[in-house]
């Protein structure tokens, strides 16, 4: 079996986000500007990113990267789906839903770190499955939990 490819972005860690409701969080009123709101995805992109970089995660893996949808909806998803690895882009597909309620009268603190959580908790069930090199991003879960 062929190596999969690199991605040509260069990331190891790439998340996305979905509304599945019309819940109007601290953007809207006004207590967060959305630029507060992308800073805290981009850093806690950044910041989960280095721990699958250090951890090796990837390595010795049918991935090279892990693409990660956030859906905002109204659960709080203990297990992500895992989805297929992608053999033409080299991508481990994932999503899990958060509960958008957690998002409401937050700070750009917070967001960052129900961001973190939903992240961190996907690439641990993924890990699982594939056996992949995890103990810092472990140790960043428990970290956050407590």
């Amino acid at each position: 079996m062929a190596a999969p490819p690199e991605p040509k972005h260069g990331r190891k860690l790439v998340i996305g986000g979905v509304s599945l409701t019309n819940a109007k969080f601290g953007i809207a009123q006004g207590r967060i500007k959305k630029k507060e709101y992308f800073t805290a995805a981009n850093d806690a992109r950044n910041r989960i990113e280095q721990l699958v970089i250090d951890d090796a995660y990837c390595d010795d893996q049918p991935f090279t990267w892990i693409g990660l949808i956030i859906r905002e909806g109204l659960v709080n998803d203990e297990m992500p789906k895992i989805g297929k690895v992608d053999p033409k882009y080299g991508d481990l597909e994932l999503t899990i839903e958060i509960d958008t309620n957690d998002l409401i009268d937050v700070g750009k603190e917070e967001i960052q770190r129900v961001l973190e959580l939903a992240t961190l908790k996907s690439l641990i069930a993924a890990g699982k499955k594939f056996g992949c090199k995890m103990g810092k991003i472990s140790a960043e879960l428990e970290a956050l939990k407590a």
